[in-house]
């Protein structure tokens, strides 16, 4: 069938020009060059036809996710980067710091939710890889006054039930997040 829509070069379609000055398009033509314009303007938009986002253009891109709130995206992009530049300094801060920025998260998700346990192993792996980060101290210790405070709770609930030892326990407890805590101390 094809061939019956191609004409053979020795036969030319009038000429669509004024005055005859050539030969036109032949009329076949027009719609293999239709899809083929179609079929490729999806593919020019495709991710591993265009070339390797610039560096400083990455990094941008994963402050920026951290900015709005897109922790999980951010560490993503970074991870990928780091795995594909292990000796890249900058790619391997700024994984650290992606990764950071979404053990926080996960650490103040779970305290608002009252998981404080969960919260602290979040805030400790964000401490093992950010000890220099003020926000991850400033996480830190308010998790460690907030489950000394639920002891604190546990204890004199105990306490107002008559189980001594359980009381005891839940100050030392208490005593574990916030040693030398004057309350916890005293009631021992």
């Amino acid at each position: 069938r094809m061939r019956r829509t191609l004409r053979s070069p020795s036969r030319r379609s009038p000429s669509p020009t004024p005055g005859g000055a050539g030969p036109g398009p032949r009329p076949a033509l027009v719609p293999i060059l239709a899809l083929a314009l179609a079929l490729w303007a999806p593919l020019s938009a495709c991710s591993s036809l265009r070339p390797r986002e610039p560096e400083q253009t990455r990094g941008q891109r994963i402050a920026e996710l951290i900015r709005v709130g897109e922790y999980q995206k951010a560490l993503d992009v970074a991870e990928k980067h780091a795995r594909e530049r292990p000796d890249d300094a900058k790619a391997q801060e700024r994984y650290r710091v992606a990764s950071i920025a979404w053990l926080i998260e996960q650490t103040r998700r779970a305290c608002f939710e009252d998981r404080d346990e969960e919260a602290l192993a979040f805030v400790e792996q964000a401490l093992e890889i950010g000890p220099d980060q003020p926000v991850v101290r400033m996480w830190h210790e308010k998790i460690y006054a907030k489950l000394a405070q639920n002891w604190m709770d546990v204890a004199g609930d105990r306490l107002a039930h008559d189980d001594l030892e359980g009381a005891r326990a839940a100050l030392e407890r208490v005593l574990a997040y916030a040693p030398g805590d004057p309350r916890a101390s005293e009631a021992l």
